[in-house]
C-alpha cells in the first residue's frame, strides 16, 4: 500500500522516489510516514503494555499479539450493514462460519467501537462480554476441534476513525467529501464489522450494504444485486469468492460514476470515480489493462476475476491501499501518476493473493510493489531511468543524503539506520517505514542482479503460484529462492533484510557508508 500524510504509507518516497541532494530527505507530499522520526526503541512489548493488551486474547503476531484469535479459522462471512451517512451510525448483522482448531469453551472476536446486542452459536443464544475491542463468546456447550459452527452477531454504533498503534495515521471508517470509506491496514476492519482481524485468517465474504439513495456503495468482489427499499435506502450486494485477508476488504460510499472496461484474459475492470474529480486527473488509470498484462507476463496470471479503482474525493487523507480487486485511492495521490496505480495493482499478486502470515514480514508486500514501480519505469522509460530510481533509493537508505553537514560517514550511516531500520525488522509503531518499501525493493533488485533475469522472474512466479490464495513468510520466500536458484542464497537475502549496514550494489557503483 502507499499512503501520504497520516495515512497508510508515504508514496512520495515510492513513486517520486527520494530527492538526491543535501540535507534531510524531502518528498513531494505532506509529511511522510515513511520518513519516520519516531522513537526507534519502542518495541512490540511496549506497544502491548501501552494499549493494555491481554496476550490470551490474541493470535500471537510478533508485532500485534492482540489481533485475531488462534483457536478457530473463519471459513465464510455474511455481513449485512445499514449505514446512515447523515449520522455515521452503522447497524450490522454478521454470520460467521468458523472451524474450531481446538476444543473451544470460549473464544474472542475483534470488534472495536461498535457494540454487540445479540450473539448466538448454531442458533442458540450464547453468553458474551465485550471489553477493549474484544468480544468474548461463551457458547452453551464446548465446540469440539474440527467442528464448524455458525456464529451470529448483531451489532451497531457510531463509526469513527481512530489512532492506530501501527503509525501516525487514522484507521477505520473515514469521511470523504461526499461519503465514507474504510482504511483497515493493519487493524481497522474490526471498527465496522466483527472479525478475526489478522491476515493469516483469510475467508470468503458476502457483503450487503444499505445506504441512503442516491449514494453508491463500492466494495471488493463482484456486485451481484441492487435492491431499492421504500424508505429510500439502496442495498448493494457483493460476493467476494476468493479468500481475502480482512484488512483488504474495500468499502466506500459516495457519489460515484462507474466506468467499466475489458481487461486481458477476461478480467473485468470496473472503476468507481467520484463525480467531482476531473477526468484529466483520472487519466492515470487509462492503462490498467496494459498494466495487468505487463504484470501477468512477469509474475503469472492475474489472480482474480475483476479489478478496478475506488477513487475518492478526500481533503485530509492521502491514501492508496491495495484493497482486493478494488484498490482504494484518495484524490491527493493521483498527482503521483501511473506508478501509484501499478504499485497497488502489483499487490493483487503480492499482498492480496499471497498474503502475509505475520506482520513483521510486510516487506514482502511493499518490496514487491515498489520494485514493480521500477520495473514499469524500466519498461516504459528504459533501464537507465530505472537505475536512477534505484540509486536514489540506495542513497537515502544508506545515509548518503545525511552526509551534508555531518562531516562524518559514521554519523550519517547511524542516522540512516535510526530512521530507516532494516526492512525485515519493522517496529510495531512504524511498520510503514520507508525501508520496507525502498530497501525491500532494493533487496529484490540485488537478487535479480545476483541470479539473472530468467531465474529471478522464475522465483517470483514460483513464489506467487505456490502461495496463491494463502499466506507466506520471509522464510517461505527464501526457501523458494534457494530452490529455484539451485544455490543457498539465505545469507545474501538476509544481509539485505536484517543487516544494519546496506550491502553494496557493485554493478551500479553503489556502496554503503563506512558506518
Amino acid at each position: 500500500m502507499v499512503r501520504t500524510a497520516h495515512s497508510l504509507l508515504v508514496i512520495a518516497v515510492l513513486a517520486a522516489a527520494c530527492s538526491v541532494g543535501t540535507g534531510t530527505p524531502t518528498s513531494t507530499t505532506a509529511p511522510a510516514a515513511g520518513v519516520s522520526t519516531g522513537d526507534p526503541d519502542i518495541t512490540a512489548a511496549d506497544t502491548v503494555a501501552r494499549l493494555g493488551i491481554h496476550a490470551d486474547d490474541g493470535l500471537g503476531d510478533p508485532l500485534y499479539p492482540d489481533l485475531g484469535n488462534a483457536g478457530y479459522d473463519v471459513q465464510h462471512v455474511d455481513v449485512a450493514i445499514r449505514f446512515d451517512t447523515s449520522s455515521g451510525r452503522l447497524e450490522g448483522q454478521s454470520v460467521m462460519e468458523i472451524l474450531a482448531l481446538e476444543d473451544l469453551d470460549s473464544w474472542s472476536v475483534d470488534l472495536d467501537f461498535l457494540f454487540p446486542s445479540a450473539v448466538s452459536v448454531d442458533g442458540e443464544p450464547a453468553e458474551w462480554s465485550h471489553e477493549n475491542g474484544e468480544l468474548r463468546i461463551d457458547p452453551a456447550k464446548v465446540v469440539a476441534a474440527g467442528k464448524t459452527v455458525v456464529l451470529s452477531i448483531t451489532y451497531g454504533g457510531l463509526t469513527e476513525p481512530y489512532d492506530s498503534p501501527a503509525a501516525t495515521f487514522m484507521m477505520g471508517i473515514q469521511r470523504s467529501v461526499d461519503g465514507f470509506f474504510a482504511i483497515s491496514e493493519p487493524d481497522g476492519t474490526s471498527s465496522w464489522m466483527p472479525v478475526n482481524d489478522h491476515p493469516s485468517d483469510k475467508a470468503t465474504y458476502s457483503l450487503a450494504v444499505s445506504v441512503p439513495g442516491p449514494l453508491v456503495v463500492a466494495a471488493s468482489g463482484t456486485l451481484v444485486d441492487v435492491e431499492r427499499a421504500d424508505d429510500g435506502f439502496i442495498k448493494y450486494m457483493f460476493d467476494v469468492a476468493d479468500p481475502i485477508a480482512p484488512y483488504l476488504l474495500a468499502f466506500g460510499v459516495g457519489d460515484f460514476k462507474l466506468v467499466e472496461q475489458d481487461g486481458p484474459d477476461g478480467v473485468v475492470i470496473r472503476n468507481y470515480f467520484d463525480v467531482d474529480i476531473r477526468d484529466s486527473t483520472l487519466s492515470i488509470f487509462d492503462r490498467q489493462a496494459e498494466m495487468i498484462a505487463f504484470l501477468a507476463d512477469r509474475f503469472g496470471p492475474y489472480p482474480f476475476d475483476t479489478y478496478g479503482a475506488l477513487v475518492l474525493d478526500t481533503t485530509e487523507v492521502g491514501v492508496a491501499l491495495e484493497t482486493q480487486t478494488l484498490s482504494t485511492f484518495g484524490a491527493q495521490v493521483l498527482s503521483l501518476g501511473e506508478e501509484v496505480v501499478i504499485h497497488e495493482l502489483a499487490h493483487q499478486w503480492f499482498g492480496d493473493s499471497v498474503s502475509l502470515e505475520r506482520w513483521d514480514d510486510i516487506w514482502l508486500n511493499e518490496g514487491f510493489a515498489t520494485y514493480t514501480q521500477w520495473l514499469w519505469v524500466e519498461d516504459t522509460q528504459g533501464p537507465e531511468f530505472r537505475d536512477v530510481r534505484i540509486a536514489q533509493a540506495y542513497e537515502l537508505m544508506s545515509g548518503r543524503q545525511f552526509l551534508n553537514g555531518t562531516g562524518s560517514e559514521s554519523v550519517a550511516a547511524a542516522q540512516a539506520y535510526r530512521q530507516f531500520p532494516p526492512p525485515g525488522e519493522p517496529k510495531a509503531d512504524d511498520i510503514f517505514n520507508a525501508s520496507v518499501y525502498l530497501r525491500g525493493g532494493l533487496t529484490l533488485h540485488a537478487l535479480r542482479l545476483e541470479v539473472g533475469d530468467e531465474t529471478f522472474f522464475d522465483i517470483a512466479r514460483t513464489f506467487q503460484k505456490r502461495f496463491a490464495y494463502a499466506n507466506a513468510t520471509t522464510a517461505d520466500f527464501i526457501a523458494t529462492v534457494n530452490e529455484v536458484a539451485g544455490q543457498d542464497l539465505t545469507g545474501f537475502v538476509d544481509a539485505w533484510l536484517y543487516d544494519e549496514a546496506m550491502p553494496p550494489l557493485p554493478s551500479l557503483g553503489l556502496a554503503p557508508l563506512n558506518g
